[in-house]
């Protein structure tokens, strides 16, 4: 009969080759960091170095970060505007979304979102421009801060100051143009915009490019939409959560140098700010939950460009990353108990 041979069904296992790719590629990722580690370092003396740390101050590092989470949820109520639930709800639910994006990275404003909108009648793209803003917020405040550590160690230290100054410029460029981009999306992009890819692509470049500029678009309205809420709010509203976003990085800074003394560190501030910086760009690398592995390498990686021995550097890593999850899942276990609604008691006979 001569048919010619099908194959559309010759695409399918190299769509679920891709698919099984992409799932596995934030453990590939950890995997490839922590057998860097494993072989790159006298585990007998990171061990050493983690049996001399100053725990006193290990916990005062976790304390923190139970603070932390607390200004951040209560910095997110004010963005919510006059529709946010009692604090009491939101800190709950915040909390329970810190401890779902340990464990399964990235899930964790979609979880504040779908909970919200249940629980406070708001919408889910409303939530979403909110944490949308936030991390925008958060990132840029972040980069900022790191600038200037990168530039006060680049222009103090003699020894690392190509490394540091190539760091800073690129960062600074890297800030820039993501800053520029962000608010010309936000200013020009209308909702519900879409875009058509030109015709001479391929089928299949057109969709996935066309895929990923709706992503892009999606992305840009919620950060709109969330902009356009703060902008709404009461002056001494939106100076309460410029203030709560300062106090919430110092915190954050004071956490990082509370655990670089704990583990024999120099406790320095600029130290201090290109290292949180770091590790908050590291965390948006695809990794195993929690960012086991890529936290480690950008930490000590970061470490031994201000000259900090390696040993001591890897046990920093190892005990911070642990200091910063325990208190976050552990708050999460207690948000979730504390949430269960209450069983009923039986009627009396």
């Amino acid at each position: 009969m001569g048919g010619e041979p099908a194959t559309a069904p010759a695409r399918r296992p190299l769509r679920r080759t891709a698919w099984v790719g992409l799932r596995l590629l934030p453990l590939l990722v950890s995997g490839g960091c922590l057998w860097w580690l494993a072989t790159h370092f006298d585990w007998s003396a990171v061990g050493a170095a983690l049996t001399k740390a100053d725990w006193r101050l290990a916990a005062a590092v976790a304390a923190l970060m139970l603070v932390y989470i607390v200004l951040r949820a209560l910095r997110f109520r004010l963005m919510l505007g006059p529709g946010a639930p009692a604090f009491g709800t939101l800190l709950r639910v915040y909390t329970l979304s810190v401890a779902v994006a340990v464990i399964i990275p990235g899930s964790g404003e979609l979880v504040r979102a779908v909970v919200l909108g249940r629980q406070a009648a708001l919408s889910t793209a409303y939530v979403l421009g909110a944490v949308t803003l936030e991390k925008g917020v958060d990132t840029s405040l972040t980069l900022v801060l790191m600038l200037l550590g990168l530039w006060a160690a680049a222009l103090r230290d003699e020894q690392t100051n190509h490394l540091l100054l190539g760091t800073a410029l690129v960062v600074s460029a890297g800030l820039l143009l993501g800053g520029a981009l962000l608010g010309a999306l936000a200013r020009w992009v209308p909702p519900g915009a879409a875009w058509t890819p030109p015709g001479w692509l391929s089928p299949r470049a057109a969709a996935l490019l066309a895929r990923g500029v709706a992503r892009g678009l999606a992305a840009a309205e919620r950060f709109g939409s969330g902009v356009r809420a703060l902008w709404g709010l009461p002056r001494h509203e939106q100076g309460a959560v410029a203030v709560l976003t300062l106090v919430s990085w110092l915190t954050t800074w004071l956490m990082t140098l509370a655990a670089l003394a704990a583990f024999g560190l120099a406790a320095q501030g600029a130290l201090a700010a290109v290292l949180w910086g770091a590790l908050v760009l590291g965390l948006s690398v695809p990794s195993a939950p929690g960012g086991l592995g890529p936290f480690q390498v950008v930490a000590v990686t970061v470490l031994q460009a201000f000259d900090q021995p390696a040993a001591p550097a890897l046990a920093f890593a190892i005990g911070f990353h642990a200091l910063m999850v325990a208190p976050a899942l552990l708050a999460g276990a207690i948000a979730s108990f504390c949430g269960r609604p209450n069983t009923p008691a039986p009627p009396a006979e």
